[in-house]
């Protein structure tokens, strides 16, 4: 699949959604690029701040982003392999990635009751 563009993933470092993405996409060994979004990261120790640091890569709610993901939650992905497609809600990414570049069934069952079997605990 290396004639493949990198798929863009937006995601943020808390949080397990942006990453079940990222283990997909590890898995399936897709190239793609990724956005991490902050605007504040705060360190707490006992209950007391003790570091506040301002990292302004972008804002998942200013309207640059939102012009993508209207939400503005993470994680998104835009594939430019399929005409730009863009996507949020971590479930319905994993399903495209997987249905999309997933042909050899590493990660899925062909289409029987055990596919279904498995969607359920994709949603579970």
């Amino acid at each position: 699949m290396s004639t493949l563009n990198p798929i863009t993933v937006w995601v943020h470092p808390h949080g397990p959604n942006p990453f079940k993405v990222l283990i997909v996409l590890e898995e399936l060994g897709l190239a793609y690029d990724k956005v991490t979004l902050l605007s504040f990261t705060h360190v707490f120790v006992n209950g007391k701040l003790i570091e506040a640091l301002e990292i302004t890569i972008e804002n998942p709610k200013e309207a640059s982003f939102l012009a993508l993901n209207p939400n503005g939650r993470l994680p998104t992905i835009k594939d430019p392999n399929n005409s730009d497609l863009i996507l949020w809600e971590s479930g319905a990414i994993v399903e495209y990635i997987v249905d999309t570049y997933d042909k050899d069934n590493k990660l899925t069952l062909p289409g029987n009751a055990d596919q279904w079997h498995l969607k359920q605990y994709l949603h579970f």
